[in-house]
């Protein structure tokens, strides 16, 4: 069982959304804003991924398939 990124822009509405982890029917989705610079998404990757995964990982709403 691994991680699922999502390399998306990530808006709704007309506002600009925070990417991040969370899980949907038990798997781990990463969600990461296509707009960032190549810099920020590296880091971004790096500071989900460098630690283990925290107990309490929100569940996504029912937007994904």
């Amino acid at each position: 069982k691994g991680i699922q990124i999502h390399y998306d822009l990530l808006e709704a509405a007309g506002l600009k959304l925070k990417g991040g982890l969370c899980t949907v029917r038990g798997e781990y989705h990463l969600f990461v804003d296509r707009r960032k610079s190549t810099a920020d998404i590296v880091d971004f990757l790096e500071d989900y991924l460098a630690q283990p995964l925290p107990a309490n990982i929100p569940e996504c709403p029912d937007a994904i398939p």
